[in-house]
């Protein structure tokens, strides 16, 4: 077994406020650290966390702008249900991010380094695990699932190039995931900007 203690030792001064886990007051409002945010800290917290929020509405806005400028209509027609089916499909997975900013905070809190590298790494290798079944989903269930989206006397034209929309987006399903647990350890640690 490695001898972790220089790791965390590290890991403690770079991450941690020079706070005893016994001299935390779970009724403190500012985390013993005496110190109320000041405005400014608040907005500069959050605006990168608003930022992580809304890229992924931003980016399917930049889908669908690029896809209507250099495409058929049809292939518009094709983008809005695929993207759709896709968002939905990952956000069902959303209780993980959740999860990992919860128990990651409540790891640092308590200063417990090895317990919030265990939330980490425990988050995401199911995140990698639930991506990869997502994708499987949406590439063995992509014509069914599209099928609900299209319907109507188009559908025989949409459904084919909606399931390549889907079959891109499900490639990066894992990513997507892998990336929401990676931002949620991120506002655990109260680190916005990484």
């Amino acid at each position: 077994e490695r001898d972790l203690t220089g790791v965390t030792d590290l890991a403690e001064k770079l991450l941690l406020p020079s706070l005893d886990a016994e001299d935390v007051d779970p009724d403190d409002p500012t985390g013993g650290s005496g110190e109320v945010p000041t405005f400014g800290q608040v907005i500069i917290f959050f605006l990168p966390t608003m930022g992580m929020f809304l890229a992924n509405p931003l980016l399917s806005m930049m889908d669908t702008s690029f896809v209507g400028r250099y495409n058929d209509p049809i292939h518009l027609a094709a983008l809005a249900p695929s993207t759709a089916a896709c968002d939905q499909t990952i956000y069902l997975a959303s209780f993980i991010s959740v999860a990992t900013t919860n128990l990651f905070a409540d790891a640092m809190a308590v200063r417990n380094i090895l317990r919030a590298r265990r939330v980490v790494a425990s988050t995401l290798t199911m995140a990698a695990g639930i991506g990869v079944l997502v994708g499987i989903v949406l590439f063995l269930c992509g014509p069914a699932i599209m099928r609900v989206f299209v319907a109507g006397r188009a559908s025989e034209d949409v459904i084919p190039i909606a399931l390549e929309y889907v079959e891109v987006r499900a490639v990066g399903s894992v990513f997507s995931l892998v990336s929401i647990v990676a931002q949620a350890a991120c506002i655990g640690a109260r680190d916005s900007v990484s």
